[in-house]
């Protein structure tokens, strides 16, 4: 499950605590990786793009403000060096006289990551958001829903270790999908942190 990032843990981070800062690291990483790469549609510059932001984390890190929301923080980061290579893309476009569906993707994507506003999230209150719809999911279908998100286990290995057909996990992940459509209809950009399809 995703970890709620307390003050106790902003403290640290200003503080230079490795600790506090690995723990940040290892909670969103991975899920900014999954943003960047809706958008620059290349996994690995969408990882460099949110190592950079961790880097201005780190080096930042004295200047947050008691009350900053780390996410918020590195999702408007993120969105911001997604912007510069996209802008970069669509000069490099031009000037090599690409194809031009290549051109309208990235057009595309640049206009609908600038229109965007990342100011809006609060990744606790979704997470909020996350447990009270959970909460209300049959128990298996919770069980299948945070393997398959929060743990990333594969359909298979989720199967297995429930003693359950692939079928019946399927058939729990898009019953789950389905109600956080509905619940998260606000949030579409907090779905693509969560992997959720809509």
């Amino acid at each position: 499950m995703p970890v709620i990032i307390t003050e106790a843990l902003l403290s640290g981070l200003k503080k230079g605590d490795d600790g506090a800062y690995t723990i940040i690291f290892n909670e969103y990483f991975n899920r900014l990786c999954h943003f960047a790469s809706t958008y620059v549609a290349d996994e690995s510059i969408a990882k460099n793009i949110v190592q950079d932001v961790f880097i201005k984390l780190w080096e930042k890190r004295q200047s947050l403000r008691e009350n900053t929301s780390i996410f918020s923080f590195l999702i408007t980061i993120t969105k911001n060096n997604c912007l510069d290579y996209l802008k970069h893309k669509q000069i490099e476009i031009k000037f090599k006289n690409e194809e031009v569906f290549h051109q309208k993707e990235v057009d595309y994507n640049y206009y609908a990551l600038k229109r965007l506003d990342v100011e809006l999230m609060d990744f606790n209150e979704i997470l909020e958001i996350v447990e009270k719809t959970l909460s209300t999911l049959p128990p298996q279908c919770q069980q299948v829903f945070r393997l398959s998100r929060f743990d990333s286990l594969s359909n298979g290995e989720i199967a297995e270790k429930l003693n359950i057909g692939q079928k019946a996990v399927e058939a729990n992940i898009t019953r789950a999908i389905k109600i956080f459509r509905k619940e998260l209809k606000d949030y579409i950009t907090i779905l693509l942190l969560f992997k959720i399809p809509f």
